[in-house]
């Protein structure tokens, strides 16, 4: 059985922080302030105990690492994307480093393996890598990242390619049995649970449903509106979605179970495989 995992930047980072270092040299000398070192330890030891069990393909968000440096790079600040391809490399590092701890994690940075078109990207060096690694049993790890663009955008001759979106590629080059989001909620509620107390949660979501998605202005990657939709395809692809909260250590277990809490994301549309 194959996992695809992303772990959010707002469970493995402090992703809403207001205030975040703007160079590459404080970036490395405050970066351990930014991240939630307590939580990455106990999901690796939940994964630890069921690395013989599943076969797991790890993402996860760059937080403030990415998000913070893209804004301020839209902004016009005297960041580059370049900046922001070292900045979310120091947080993986650090990730992986505090992973390899419990599991045998490899990282694969996708500034090197990925190619922005225009209208989607080619992953095919990065799928491959993965698949080696799976082959040896190893767990990869990628990241939310900038890559290289054919053509000229918002952030030059880059653009974004988010854990969410390798979350897509990987389950559908790889036809995941399991594609699961960690969050910093519940899963999908009717708006956004944070700035509407009367939200209501949605233990299943499908195509056929509407809700008011909300996207902070600190998430340059579409937030839980995003997430939703690569969910969607994921599942017209036949894996099985779901968002959940990943604060909860229990809620990792429940997944490698095959018990997920959470939402279900359910792609109810008979031809939608095809349009993926």
């Amino acid at each position: 059985m194959l996992i695809v995992l992303k772990l959010g930047g707002s469970i493995i980072t402090q992703k809403y922080r207001k205030e975040f270092p703007l160079t590459i040299e404080e970036i490395e000398k405050q970066a351990d302030n930014y991240i939630n070192y307590q939580l990455i330890n106990g999901i690796a030891s939940v994964i630890a105990k069921y690395s013989n069990k599943i076969s797991l393909v790890l993402t996860h968000g760059a937080g403030q690492f990415g998000h913070y440096l893209a804004t301020k790079y839209l902004e016009g600040m005297p960041i580059t994307p370049k900046d922001i391809h070292k900045s979310v490399a120091i947080l993986n590092k650090k990730v992986t480093q505090t992973l390899s701890e419990f599991i045998d994690v490899r990282s694969i940075s996708p500034f090197e393996t990925v190619t922005y078109t225009g209208d989607s990207f080619l992953t095919q060096t990065l799928v491959d890598k993965i698949k080696r690694l799976l082959e040896q049993e190893k767990i990869p790890i990628i990241y939310g990242d900038v890559v290289k663009s054919r053509l000229t955008t918002k952030y030059g001759k880059y653009w974004v390619f988010s854990g969410d979106d390798a979350v897509l590629e990987v389950s559908k080059k790889l036809k995941a049995n399991i594609a699961a989001m960690a969050t910093d909620v519940d899963g999908v509620f009717t708006k956004d649970p944070k700035i509407y107390p009367d939200a209501k949660f949605l233990p299943e979501f499908t195509n056929l449903m509407e809700v008011a998605f909300h996207q902070h202005e600190l998430d340059v990657t579409g937030g839980m509106k995003k997430k939703v939709e690569i969910l969607l395809q994921c599942s017209a692809l036949g894996a099985k979605a779901y968002v959940f909260d990943g604060r909860k250590i229990e809620n990792y277990r429940l997944l490698f179970d095959g018990k997920p809490e959470g939402t279900t994301i359910k792609n109810l549309d008979p031809d939608a495989q095809a349009k993926t």
